[in-house]
């Protein structure tokens, strides 16, 4: 069953820790990032860090080689 993380302008620090990569996605309509080159990623090989603005979602499991643009809505 697919999940999807809701984000806005002030949710400050967050971590997911069950994101399953090609079913679930993060929504960042709300948080003012229009595309994926708004974001800041980084991460290694079992996580991957976002940020945008103030904000930023730590995503425990999902290593950063698997995380792109397909796993996010913009709009």
């Amino acid at each position: 069953m697919q999940a999807t993380y809701l984000f806005d302008a002030a949710s400050g620090e967050d971590t997911i820790s069950t994101f399953n990569d090609g079913i679930d996605l993060i929504e960042l309509r709300a948080t003012g990032a229009t595309s994926f080159a708004n974001l800041t990623v980084s991460g290694e090989v079992n996580f991957a860090d976002i940020s945008f603005g103030l904000d930023s979602i730590h995503i425990a499991g999902l290593g950063l080689a698997n995380f792109s643009a397909a796993d996010v809505i913009f709009s």
